[in-house]
């Protein structure tokens, strides 16, 4: 994005776009910090699932012009379906250990 940015970059012609431009940063930086504070306090397969909630985030504002193409659906199915499975398998592991102790590990 840097290299590209000195051709494409077209200065702020009023305070409103300055305002959403800076609403833009403070929003990104702390949706990144709560994520990072997030992975504090919960497991990285618990936290994960909900970032999925960007991509719907992308779907809804794309219905203003830019829809997903087929291979994106395709890619982000794929995405989804690995966190999901990841998760089940791990929560999967995790009953089995509280279950039967930590050799069950070694058996698989």
């Amino acid at each position: 994005m840097f290299l590209v940015l000195p051709f494409v970059w077209r200065t702020l012609s009023s305070m409103s776009h300055v305002a959403l431009f800076c609403s833009l940063a403070v929003l990104g930086a702390m949706s990144h910090y709560f994520i990072a504070l997030s992975l504090r306090f919960a497991p990285v397969n618990i936290v994960t699932p909900f970032q999925y909630v960007q991509m719907l985030g992308s779907v809804l504002v794309g219905l203003f012009g830019d829809l997903p193409d087929g291979l994106t659906w395709l890619d982000a199915a794929i995405v989804i379906a690995s966190g999901r499975c990841i998760g089940w398998t791990q929560t999967q592991r995790r009953e089995r250990e509280q279950h039967y102790g930590p050799a069950a590990r070694e058996n698989n």
